[in-house]
């Protein structure tokens, strides 16, 4: 059973809000008011030619907290009206500030809430709500003090469920259909407290929008109104942006659980460009140039899914992607940009500065036009070497050519963490910072798929947590290769697209987790199996995938690894217990088993004392369960537990 939907709204309270400044502000501070009748509207006329185009959705789910996102189809101030009641919501937030620079969208934290409590809500203006099917529910996060006594319980653990998949292809090339998140609500929707998505949300479409559409359809003209600095930089991002929209707009039930669900996200390659590499390597050389056109969309890919999807990561200390356009000369390596204001750069964490293709192509998959050349003369990865002044940077190589005008973006840090109960979540970024791939088991590789600053700030978070056990999110997998087929050669060669093409690190990260007293989840997708494998006895891997997209991955592309029993992956024996397959013979049209995971995390078991009231023990083993559901029929197809602080 989901949770409670309210169909119809009855009343609302009329609440005076002192707007936010900018999207994302906390919303603590709503009041209650005495209820008055308000309409319900299916015309962006009656509010005055505003309208929620799309969402709301949830994020950073908290014990009294609750991230909620819209997009609107002009910039305005959007309200949350919500309560324990789904026939009363008495208390509005503080506004959603949109805005034309994020796609007309924006997001706000909601504060003040009560821990383990189900609220509904919807959405609207200061004087009116939006449709009644764009409401919604959630439930906080449980607090310790809930379940804490001192005799047995003194940490006040509990248990909790989330969900997780990856891989959301739709629309084309014989997906699994738009009905997953159906399954999901139906099956899990009360269960799931939170859900992690491994990446692949969107693949590549819509991305040709065009600069003067995207005006138009916000009822502007190209002519008249300024555009913002980041569309005048890199007008390809409304392609990005119209990738998900077009994604909320095509499945029902997906935009219903995200109305319902709040989830924390992984990107892959496709929120950028398929088989995207090498974003972060200076002067990037490469055989084919759609490699290069590739990296050099990643800022420009990276900042769309932050505005639709990665709002919901608690990074610490964001930084936005800084958005120009440079004078150079040919021979110099000194970008001059008379507008910015370098001086704020973190070079620690803000040393990688991409002059971008430039050309209408930028951002689709295929090698449109790759023979022309870029679009920029410059276009290149470049290293921040140096802020000499205000306006001026020193690059890690020269210019080849003078330009008055080359667009660049200086992106920033992507990677998340955060705390439910006694379990700690780590949200990497796979795909941003990763060398050109080795080929598979190369265990000499030096290459790095997670970047230098990013493998410390993990193994140093790791060592320095208290938790009890580890989460992981992957966005790529651990132990099973991600090959393609070679024509020339008739068989499945690299480079490897998973952690199997970067070995020396990968060996690392995987001994270090060894010897941790925490179990190690690791949570992935991109292949589009599902797994549940045994690395060590310590680290365990969980594919979460396809949720949607075809299976089209067979045994070869897979490193020849078996359906299940050990498999040797490089150096290491894994045990494969339960997967997903195709055998070569299968026709890419039956390739259709989607998959998603509930996790459940048990913490306690309940007793009773004193009347009916719950008393709550804590077991010295927490267990890990996760199980793998057929993502049409609701079936459950394979269960793993992973018991927590035994004896190695």
């Amino acid at each position: 059973m989901g949770p409670i939907r309210a169909s119809l709204i009855l009343a609302v309270g009329a609440v005076v809000a002192t707007p936010a400044s900018v999207s994302g502000q906390s919303a603590a501070g709503a009041e209650d008011r005495p209820p008055m009748t308000m309409t319900l509207y299916g015309e962006a006329k009656e509010a005055g030619g505003r309208k929620v185009t799309h969402g709301p959705m949830l994020g950073r789910a908290g014990e009294r907290s609750m991230g909620i996102w819209v997009r609107t189809n002009k910039p305005t101030d959007v309200y949350v009206y919500y309560g324990t009641e789904p026939s009363r919501l008495s208390k509005r937030s503080k506004p959603i500030r949109t805005r034309i620079e994020d796609d007309n969208s924006g997001w706000m934290e909601l504060g003040g809430l009560e821990p383990d409590t189900r609220y509904y809500f919807a959405v609207g203006f200061s004087d009116i709500l939006h449709q009644a099917e764009m409401g919604g529910s959630f439930r906080t996060l449980p607090s310790a003090a809930q379940y804490r006594n001192a005799q047995d319980n003194p940490r006040g653990l509990f248990n909790f469920s989330f969900a997780a998949t990856g891989c959301a292809r739709m629309g084309f090339g014989g997906s699994a259909g738009y009905t997953p998140q159906r399954t999901m609500m139906q099956q899990h929707g009360d269960e799931a407290l939170f859900a992690l998505h491994a990446g692949d949300y969107v693949y590549e479409e819509g991305r040709h929008a065009q600069v003067e559409e995207w005006l138009w359809r916000m009822g502007r003209h190209i002519d008249e109104d300024p555009l913002p600095k980041n569309v005048s930089v890199a007008p390809r991002i409304v392609g990005a942006w119209e990738n998900y929209k077009i994604y909320l707009d095509r499945n029902n039930y997906l935009a219903e659980w995200h109305r319902h669900v709040p989830t924390y996200y992984a990107f892959d390659d496709h929120e950028i460009i398929n088989n995207v590499y090498g974003a972060a390597t200076p002067n990037l050389q490469v055989d084919n140039p759609k490699r290069l056109r590739s990296a050099l969309y990643r800022d420009i890919g990276l900042s769309a899914w932050d505005d639709y999807l990665g709002w919901s990561n608690p990074v610490e200390d964001r930084l936005n992607t800084v958005f120009g356009k440079a004078q150079l000369e040919a021979g110099s390596d000194v970008l001059y940009d008379p507008e910015a204001d370098f001086r704020e750069l973190d070079l620690e964490r803000q040393n990688i500065l991409h002059i971008h293709w430039n050309r209408p192509t930028d951002g689709t998959p295929r090698s449109l036009n790759l023979e022309k050349g870029p679009g920029d003369p410059n276009a290149q990865i470049y290293g921040v070497e140096e802020i000499i002044d205000r306006n001026r940077l020193r690059l890690s190589h020269p210019a080849k050519a003078d330009t008055a005008a080359s667009p660049y973006t200086i992106g920033g840090e992507k990677w998340a963490k955060f705390t439910v109960g006694n379990v700690e979540f780590f949200v990497l970024d796979t795909r941003g910072n990763r060398d050109a791939p080795a080929e598979t088991f190369d265990m000499n590789s030096e290459k790095t798929m997670l970047g230098a600053r990013q493998k410390e700030w993990l193994i140093r978070s790791m060592k320095e947590s208290d938790a009890d056990i580890f989460v992981v999110l992957s966005s790529v997998n651990l132990a099973i290769p991600h090959l393609h087929y070679s024509e020339e050669q008739e068989e499945f060669v690299g480079p490897d697209e998973a952690w199997t093409g970067y070995m020396s690190e990968r060996e690392e990260l995987i001994e270090l987790w060894d010897s941790m007293p925490q179990p190690v989840l690791v949570i992935d997708a991109d292949l589009h199996n599902a797994f549940s494998a045994k690395v060590t006895d310590n680290v365990w891997e969980f594919t979460a995938s396809p949720i949607n997209s075809e299976n089209q991955h067979t045994f070869g592309q897979e490193g020849g690894r078996p359906s299940n029993g050990v498999y040797r992956s490089g150096n290491r024996d894994v045990d494969i217990r339960w997967s997903t397959f195709s055998t070569s013979g299968t026709p890419r049209g039956n390739m259709r088993y989607p998959v998603y995971v509930m996790v459940k995390v048990n913490n306690v078991f309940e007793n009773r004392r004193k009347g009916s009231e719950p008393y709550w023990v804590a077991y010295e083993h927490p267990q890990v369960i996760v199980q793998f559901f057929h993502a049409l029929t609701g079936e459950l197809l394979y269960a793993e537990s992973v018991v927590a602080g035994l004896d190695k």
